[in-house]
């Protein structure tokens, strides 16, 4: 499932592993450098993959609490699927303040902000 993609926990490698379905915190080796990530960080990406889940299941009522996190945590992992619902959400979010700006160049610089979440 292409959507639990974390970024490995080696140091400096750009690659990535997934997390597998079941109750052990496993995951598969990294693509690029073929490390299997410890449990230990397995369970950390699932505990964090929880909260973002819940914070961004609670929007826009949570938003400023979620923010950094969900920020934290798409940074963290790019190309999890949870942060590409965090950067649509922002987008939305974004596009809905341009709107209702107070003025032109409020509007403008909401929907410069905007792309950068595309």
């Amino acid at each position: 499932d292409d959507v639990r993609r974390f970024a490995c926990a080696r140091p400096g490698c750009g690659g990535s592993c997934y997390a597998l379905d079941g109750d052990a915190a496993a995951a598969t080796a990294c693509e690029v450098c073929g490390e299997i990530p410890h449990e230990d960080a397995v369970l950390r990406w699932l505990e964090v993959e929880k909260e973002v889940e819940g914070l961004i299941g609670g929007l826009p009522a949570s938003l400023y609490s979620a923010w950094a996190v969900c920020d934290d945590f798409a940074r963290a992992h790019p190309l999890h699927g949870l942060s590409g619902r965090w950067a649509y959400f922002l987008t939305g979010h974004t596009e809905i303040e341009a709107k209702g700006a107070d003025s032109a160049e409020e509007a403008k610089e909401l929907l410069a902000e905007m792309e950068q979440h595309k």
